[in-house]
């Protein structure tokens, strides 16, 4: 998680005397999307794209190297988490499975906090996308319930994405809970840029096609969904034989392909055909488990024959022609549902790291003082003294992620008053254990010492 910075104070300040003007809303509900682009281009020098999808406002903005900043900003490195999590909060009842690949232990309440002398140009940026987005927001009329910011690091082909409530947000400048808490708030996401998953995904599909691979890897490799099998066989059978002899040709163009984000894991890329025509792939982004275990970021969902070169009516009137496509910014409405899952989720993923690997034993003269120094400082005394060894750490098992889970989701649904009535229900793959708490019961883990959740017999 990242740690508080020297900018804190700057945002807190900046929101606070936005959101407490009595008179009419700065920013009317109407122009947020050009408010937030106008402040960023005119007073921070930001190019940023904005958009409204009912209760969620979001802003999308390219700061490239930041991920850098912020992992050095952390001290946090790029060590992974411990486990996967899947989260599914639907039929009234939360669903959380998990899987460990290594072991682990509880994190320590306080992480190591690297200071930079200064902030740096990256950071600087960041900060002024958040003032954008709190500035506008919490100074207008808007009923918006969820602010996004998808900050783009294009070095290294990732987004940002930083999903917070609004009323926390307002909560946290009228200093209701620490930054900590409001840290804890937050839904913090990392993904591949889904227009970059997209583009090499058919980018990758030409190029086997060109180099004449057989079709039936050609599916293995490619069709992500076994629902879609029979259709995508006969379409990739086709492709194989319509565009194999000029793949080569169709990979030229591969960066100026038109690329459009549509759904949350789906992209539409629009490839030119010789002499004439089109053809439109379907790009589904992989879930984060198929990467880790294929090492593949994208499947193919559909391809469609243009043979004029043009979309059908039906979908340019939604998605609106394919060379104006990179100037769209793609955005849907978040659920509270989903961001309670996901933030239990996160709270889990910061709560356990991986086990720590053992450190050489220092080496050391006999006794636990060495000799002073021949000639110590003037005023100091030149002894060292050896630190006591600290306790070896104890690992963590599945019962204490239960647990965890337990007392989390109960302190998340009294936080939002949520009721969930079907309970919660976990479910760890590795040893295929179940644990159930019901709904009713979930109140009892706010309680300290809270009960203990018992696995299913």
């Amino acid at each position: 998680m990242i740690r508080r910075s020297a900018w804190a104070s700057a945002l807190t300040a900046a929101a606070l005397l936005s959101a407490c003007s009595p008179m009419a809303p700065t920013y009317p509900k109407e122009r947020l999307v050009e408010s937030v682009q106008e402040l960023c281009r005119t007073e921070y020098g930001l190019e940023a794209k904005a958009a409204q999808a009912g209760n969620t406002f979001g802003v999308l903005v390219d700061i490239p190297g930041i991920l850098m900043d912020l992992s050095m900003m952390s001290g946090s490195g790029s060590q992974p988490a411990p486990f996967l999590i899947q989260e599914d909060f639907s039929d009234d009842q939360l669903h959380l499975q998990f899987f460990s690949y290594r072991p682990f232990v509880k994190a320590p309440k306080e992480r190591p906090y690297v200071r930079q002398a200064d902030e740096s140009e990256h950071l600087k940026r960041l900060r002024h996308v958040f003032e954008a987005i709190h500035r506008v927001v919490l100074s207008s009329d808007s009923d918006v319930e969820f602010l996004v910011a998808i900050v783009r690091d294009s070095a290294v082909s990732r987004d940002l994405i930083y999903i917070t409530y609004a009323l926390d947000t307002k909560l946290y400048f009228a200093q209701q809970f620490s930054y900590t808490e409001y840290g804890s708030r937050r839904w913090v996401d990392v993904r591949v840029i889904p227009e970059e998953t997209a583009r090499q995904t058919v980018g990758d599909f030409l190029a086997d096609l060109r180099d004449r691979r057989p079709v039936t890897e050609l599916l293995r490799d490619y069709v992500g969904d076994i629902r879609r099998f029979q259709q995508l066989s006969a379409r990739i059978l086709a492709a194989s034989e319509d565009l194999g002899l000029q793949a080569g040709d169709l990979l030229e163009g591969e960066g100026t392909w038109p690329v459009l984000q549509t759904g949350s894991d789906e992209v539409q890329v629009f490839v030119p055909t010789e002499p004439e025509g089109a053809v439109l792939f379907t790009v589904n982004r992989l879930g984060q488990e198929r990467v880790l275990t294929q090492g593949a970021v994208g499947a193919l969902a559909d391809i469609r024959w243009l043979p004029d070169g043009t979309l059908p009516e039906g979908l340019r009137t939604v998605w609106g022609p394919a060379e104006q496509w990179s100037g769209k910014f793609y955005l849907e409405p978040v659920s509270l549902k989903q961001f309670l899952a996901a933030q239990i989720k996160d709270r889990a993923l910061s709560a356990f790291e991986p086990f720590p690997e053992a450190e050489p034993e220092p080496v050391s003269k006999k006794g636990t003082q060495s000799k002073p120094d021949a000639v110590p400082p003037e005023g100091k005394v030149g002894w060292q003294f050896w630190k006591r060894p600290a306790a070896p750490p104890v690992e963590a098992g599945e019962q204490d992620v239960a647990q965890f889970f337990a007392e989390t989701t109960a302190k998340v649904a009294d936080i939002y008053q949520v009721e969930i009535p079907g309970g919660l229900w976990l479910f760890d793959l590795k040893t295929q254990t179940t644990w159930q708490v019901p709904g009713e019961k979930l109140p009892l883990y706010l309680n300290r010492p809270a009960p203990e959740v018992q696995p299913l017999r």
